[in-house]
């Protein structure tokens, strides 16, 4: 079946183009730093069920991004993504690969962990909806800083009532990637000398007051294979850093893992082994 839609940026350029589809489009390539990507739907798509967009990210430091979707009420949205390598993204999204993971989202205004974002209706027009979510992208820090990732942001569109594409409506996206820019500082401490006197530590540096937690995630063949998630317990202060501190007594098993310390909007990683030896990385004085 064709159609005719309008795609734009900034919802200001607008482009036409010619596509075929069953039910969804194939996802499209773009640049994850804020811009707006749009369509405008009328009865032609009637039978759209999923927009998808998806995007390279590089390096072995986890990251974030930040989605904003406009539309009616109904859309669900939901990110994957994965360690590529040389392979093609599009490819290893579209099969479908094993090394593709879902990725957890956090929804404005709780920011609570959950699979999907969906779009709410603003005031009493269930026709003009928005949603702002956050997602993290997770990286194996111990993996080469050369390291690939492919992330997409997939919408639903099957649950947007049938009778507003009759009506026509617009449909706008915006995603960005969110690198953490401040103090990344950790350090394991075999025995604190403090309130935990004795036990081993974990200390990275602060990625936002409150709501924070620490991943401890294996990784194996380009996919994360376990995650132990550990509160932080307190703040301290070192060298005029702020730090979080994390109880780590029982996850020392050996092996190199990825520590992973987020608050739901912001999250960096880094690689430390999981033995009760004094360590240090990114310049922990």
């Amino acid at each position: 079946m064709k159609f005719r839609y309008l795609f734009f940026l900034v919802l200001s350029l607008f482009v036409e183009v010619e596509s075929s589809f069953a039910r969804d489009l194939s996802p499209f390539l773009i640049t994850p730093d804020g811009r707006r990507y749009g369509m405008n739907l009328g009865p032609n798509e009637k039978d759209l069920d999923n927009i998808s967009v998806y995007f390279y990210s590089e390096g072995n430091i986890s990251n974030s991004i930040a989605v904003e979707v406009t539309g009616p009420s109904g859309i669900v949205g939901t990110a994957r993504g994965g360690s590529i390598g040389t392979r093609d993204g599009l490819a290893a999204l579209t099969s479908n690969a094993s090394i593709i993971q879902s990725y957890t989202a956090r929804q404005y205004p709780n920011y609570e962990d959950q699979p999907t974002f969906d779009t709410v209706s603003s005031g009493n027009d269930p026709m003009y909806g928005y949603v702002g979510a956050f997602a993290d992208i997770h990286k194996d820090a111990c993996a080469p800083k050369s390291s690939r990732y492919v992330v997409q942001v997939n919408l639903n569109l099957s649950k947007v009532d049938r009778s507003y594409f009759d009506q026509g409506f617009s449909l706008t996206l915006s995603v960005s990637e969110r690198k953490f820019v401040g103090t990344t500082w950790a350090s394991i401490k075999p025995k604190s000398d403090g309130q935990y006197h004795g036990e081993p530590i974990l200390l990275m540096g602060i990625v936002g007051y409150g709501n924070e937690r620490v991943n401890k995630q294996t990784w194996r063949g380009g996919k994360i294979v376990a995650t132990t998630q550990l509160p932080i317990v307190k703040y301290v202060s070192w060298h005029g850093k702020g730090l979080s501190l994390a109880r780590i007594k029982d996850v020392l098993r050996g092996g190199k893992h990825t520590w992973e310390l987020t608050d739901g909007k912001q999250v960096y990683g880094v690689c430390l082994k999981a033995e009760r030896t004094r360590q240090k990385v990114n310049g922990y004085p």
